[in-house]
């Protein structure tokens, strides 16, 4: 009938409507795949030694290197350097939560017991230890020095860079130098000896008399105009 027939071309024309619609629908976008996860690589605790004569800047010189440092804490014999006065001491060594801090804090061994090393190498984390004028509390011989010789085997899982300051090579025991990466040499009045057998021994003693030369000759004053002329040489 009529209406059969207008029933079919309708029916005809929704299905290539449909068809079309079909043809012309855009394909769905393949999600993107997770990206790998990037980890940082940790950098690597390192030890510096550091060796200059007495009012020489050693102390300023190394204050300034670590300026952009977040966690510092210097270790010296008694309270007598001008340059570290106006910061904190740690009294209470022993309490971990004295060491969770930003910025720079003090302490001073003389006023501590044969173990404040230890306490250091157990509270203290992720910053730098400076140890000024060391030849005053740490011995020549390391097993004199109560945690120096674990803190050498371990200092890389302590997440800290440790700077150890002597008035001349003498002072550090051998120890310390075969474990440290950077050794600064400033002015000195005890050169290292010709029969030396520390690594690099020569390269030390040319460096002593270079920079002995340009800090008498400038009268202690870098290029850059900071008091203290040092060298750094990779061990």
């Amino acid at each position: 009938t009529k209406r059969q027939l207008i029933t079919q071309k309708k029916a005809k024309m929704i299905k290539k409507t449909a068809a079309k619609t079909t043809r012309t629908r855009a394909k769905p976008k393949p999600k993107p795949k997770p990206r790998a996860k990037t980890v940082k690589a940790k950098r690597q605790p390192f030890i510096s030694v550091l060796t200059a004569t007495n009012g020489t800047g050693k102390s300023y010189f190394v204050k300034n290197l670590l300026k952009k440092e977040k966690k510092v804490l210097v270790v010296l014999e008694s309270d007598r350097a001008e340059i570290w006065q106006d910061y904190e001491e740690i009294v209470n060594i022993e309490n971990s939560k004295n060491f969770q801090y930003q910025g720079v804090k003090k302490i001073l061994a003389i006023r501590h017991d044969k173990d404040w090393l230890l306490n250091i190498i157990k509270n203290f984390r992720n910053g730098v230890v400076v140890f000024d004028d060391a030849g005053h509390y740490v011995s020549p011989n390391i097993e004199h020095t109560k945690g120096l010789k674990s803190l050498l085997i371990d200092y890389r899982h302590l997440g800290t860079d440790f700077f150890f300051m002597f008035h001349s090579p003498s002072q550090c025991p051998p120890k310390i130098y075969s474990h440290a990466k950077y050794l600064f040499v400033g002015k000195t009045k005890a050169f290292l000896s010709k029969s030396s057998q520390l690594a690099k021994a020569e390269e030390i003693r040319a460096a002593q008399i270079e920079v002995n030369t340009a800090f008498d000759s400038s009268n202690g004053v870098g290029a850059d105009g900071k008091k203290g002329i040092f060298k750094m040489i990779e061990l």
